[in-house]
């Protein structure tokens, strides 16, 4: 009866032992670990270039990139999603721009459509709320923005919605709304 116990213990040590030993995965499960690298990090690389934020590639490993792959997929979906609530805060002007502005956009650049035109830009003025390109630039460096033409040649895009309404917000501080043709709209 003790060889019998001795040779259980053994056995359960031995099992004990081999479940502490990852298993090798398969040749099928390394491929997919591999694809699933090359998409999550295209998608971390497509997330990140809306922000103008450049990583760098994963190097191709010899080895089974299941971790890469699950650590890869984490970060894509948290890019992804910081980079939703950044759209969102900095273009869904219909939740945040008050109504006052929005008259004033659709009066200056909209011809009558609400908020006006963000991509306004008639060599003189600019934005949706029709602000002379010096005078946007003076107000959108006092609130530390970028000016229109330094946001289109650093950032490669154009000052954002919000960008846009904190610039015009600036300015009627300090003007009031009788700085626009239409500020009393």
């Amino acid at each position: 009866m003790g060889d019998a116990r001795a040779d259980f213990l053994s056995i359960r040590d031995a099992v004990a032992l081999d479940a502490r030993r990852p298993a090798r995965p398969s040749r099928r499960q390394c491929h997919a670990a591999r694809r699933a690298v090359t998409f999550y990090a295209s998608r971390l690389a497509y997330w990140e270039a809306r922000t103008a934020k450049v990583t760098s590639r994963p190097r191709r490993s010899s080895s089974c990139p299941r971790y890469l792959a699950h650590v890869l997929r984490l970060k894509a979906y948290a890019t992804r999603d910081r980079v939703e609530a950044w759209i969102a805060y900095h273009y869904r002007w219909e939740k945040w721009l008050p109504d006052k502005w929005a008259r004033v956009g659709a009066c200056e650049t909209g011809y009558g459509a609400r908020p006006g035109r963000w991509d306004w830009d008639s060599g003189t003025y600019v934005s949706a709320f029709g602000i002379i390109r010096g005078g946007y630039a003076t107000f959108a460096h006092r609130v530390g923005l970028r000016s229109w033409d330094e946001t289109r040649r650093e950032l490669g895009r154009l000052p954002t919605p919000r960008e846009q309404y904190l610039t015009a917000a600036a300015l009627a501080a300090e003007y009031g709304f009788g700085a626009w043709g239409c500020g009393g709209a």
